[in-house]
């Protein structure tokens, strides 16, 4: 029975030692409009630090000055994403961070950055400049909820 015991015992600290150090990954959806767009942010946390940020933003035709995207020509379109491309300074695939600008019913901006690749300056183009910051993701998810997001 003692033998029982210390194996059992021995199984468990080795149980519980191979479980420390492993990463926590934690990830929240947080879902708001500002000035008449819908902005969704995906935040992923490593250890509830965030790491990556992908900022979805849908603009109504409105918003662009036209009654509906479909009469929006392909060149036009192209003119618009490089216009907000060069408003801020981007290529579509940049160190760290991917902007891809679609249309359909509504325009789509979405910016995803990984926060741990993405040097400072590319970040700070897209106001994604964090430094100094709490990037606790429980932090953040109430800081969005302030500001009347809806997170899961």
């Amino acid at each position: 029975m003692k033998k029982v015991f210390i194996g059992l015992l021995l199984l468990s600290s080795v149980i519980l030692i191979s479980a420390c150090g492993k990463d926590e990954i934690t990830s929240a959806s947080c879902s708001g409009e500002e000035n008449n767009v819908m902005f969704t942010f995906d935040l992923k946390a490593t250890n509830d630090k965030i790491d990556k940020v992908k900022m979805t933003a849908v603009f109504e035709p409105s918003d662009l000055g036209v009654p509906s995207i479909s009469e929006l020509d392909d060149e036009t379109k192209e003119a618009m994403k490089k216009g907000i491309l060069d408003e801020y300074g981007l290529e579509e695939e940049n160190e760290g961070l991917t902007v891809n600008i679609t249309f359909d019913e509504n325009m789509t901006l979405e910016i995803d950055a990984d926060l741990e690749v993405a040097p400072q300056s590319i970040l700070e183009k897209v106001s994604f400049d964090f430094t100094g910051m709490d990037m606790s993701l429980e932090r953040a998810k109430k800081d969005f909820e302030d500001r009347k997001y809806t997170c899961k």
